[in-house]
Order: C-alpha cells, then structure tokens, then sequence
C-alpha cells in the first residue's frame, strides 16, 4: 500500500485525497518530520509547510501552521489530547520551544506599542525671536542627538580595572529642516551666531543668545522628553544646478550646561 493510500483511509473523502498527494509530495515528507503525525493527517497546507521547511523558513511554517485552524478542529477526546500533545512539545518550527510558548511570546510582542520614529513635536524658542515652533514642526524633517553622554577613566588597581566617571558631557543636538524662499530660518539662525560672536570680534552673554530646544517623543506628547539650553554651533546648506530639488539645511546646536534645566 502507497503512502498516499494509508492516509487517504485513515483521513478518508476528498480531503483525504488532497492530503495523502501533498504528503506524498517532498514538502509533505519533510513537513512530516517536523509535525506530529497524528496532526499531519488532519493538515490541508502541508505542501505549503514543507516547502518553508525546506526553503528554512521555519518560522513561517509555524505562523502556517496555526493558520491553517487544524488543531481547534481536532474532534473528540483523542483530538485533545493530540492537541494539547502538540501544544506542550517543543519542537524546531518555533525555534525549540513549545507552540504554547510561541503563541505567548507572540501575542505579548504584539501588545507592545512601539515607539515611532516620526513621531516627534519640537519645541524652539529663545529670548532673540521668541517662540519658533510652529515653523520648525512645519519644516524639520530629522533630528539626531544623543540625549545622555557619561565619560569615565579606567584605573588599573593591582590586578584588576576599576571605572571612574568624570563627567556628563553636552549635547550635540542636529535638526535637518527645509526652508522657506525668504531663508527665514537662514535667518534666524544667524541671528542667534552674531548674538553669540559679535561682528566686532567681542562674544555676547549666553543670555542673549540661548536657544531653548525641546524633544517630545511619541504621539502621547509628554511621555518622554528631552530639554536643554543650546547655543548654535553649524549651518550645512547644499545648493545645486544639477536639480530643480529642495534645499535643505542642517542646523547643529551645542548644550550650553549639563545641570542647568530650562
């Protein structure tokens, strides 16, 4: 008797039939080292299993697997127990853990909202222009800082390493932002440079010319943020013949004090 024709009795009628060819197939045969053969009979997608085990997509023969809804299907007390058999096995379709434990680990991954990286506000201002907001959040597209910097010294002590934090460095905060055909943002980053160097060559006080920046993060503003008192550092601006595209300009920006919070 031909494999296809022992499954075809066991499972019987047409879908018997459709089962008994897919496992006869080389995708069925090598699903069938992975799945129970108890549950292999009662699979209409085993081809399609078999083939992302042999393609080693293990974890997409899985996500089929419980796709195809076989195992809630299963009749009777002996199809509770084959199922809760296969739930509570560990087995290399879920990475040699129980499809209990997959199942958790999935679900909980999915109650996980994660965070955005569009999703920020940003919040300018400063004692020379005021509140500035509004047209930044128009315009910006990026921002990059790193929020927290620790340097630390490692000192040898006989045998052994020990690390001494010095300090808590500044930020260096960068916004790439369009602009508008006037270069008001041009603009007024510049004021804020000639507030801070004077064109006679003496510096001005920070007072004039500290820029308050604030990053809020997620769309539930107010979750996390970061703040700081900032001073201009650079203005990148690219201009070309080459291409009727817009200009963008990237602003960089320095962290005046690390204990001072605005």
């Amino acid at each position: 008797m031909s494999l296809f024709d022992s499954v075809a009795s066991s499972v019987g009628g047409s879908i018997g039939g459709k089962i008994g060819a897919l496992v006869d197939s080389a995708a069925g045969q090598l699903a069938s080292k992975y799945i129970p053969s108890t549950v292999i009979k009662g699979i209409n997608d085993a081809g399609r299993i078999g083939g992302d085990l042999m393609s080693g997509n293990i974890l997409d023969a899985g996500r089929h697997l419980l796709n195809t809804g076989v195992l809630g299907d299963l009749g009777g007390f002996g199809g509770m127990a084959k199922q809760a058999a296969f739930w509570a096995s560990e087995t290399p379709m879920f990475a040699n853990v129980s499809p209990a434990e997959a199942k958790a680990i999935y679900q909980k991954s999915q109650s996980v909202e994660l965070a955005q990286k569009n999703w920020f506000m940003i919040e300018i201002s400063s004692p020379l222009s005021g509140d500035i907001s509004d047209r930044f959040n128009l315009l910006a597209s990026d921002v990059e800082y790193s929020p927290q910097t620790v340097t630390a010294e490692k000192r040898k002590i006989g045998g052994v390493t020990v690390d001494s934090v010095q300090s808590s460095e500044p930020t260096d905060l960068s916004i790439t932002t369009m602009d508008n055909a006037d270069g008001d943002l041009k603009s007024w980053f510049n004021t804020h440079v000639f507030a801070a160097v004077h064109t006679d060559g003496t510096i001005g006080y920070p007072a004039d010319y500290a820029i308050r920046i604030k990053i809020i993060h997620g769309h539930k503003f107010g979750k996390y943020q970061d703040i700081g008192l900032f001073r201009p550092t650079n203005m990148s601006v690219s201009l070309s013949r080459k291409e009727a595209g817009i200009q963008e300009l990237t602003m960089t920006f320095s962290q005046l004090d690390t204990f001072m919070t605005p």
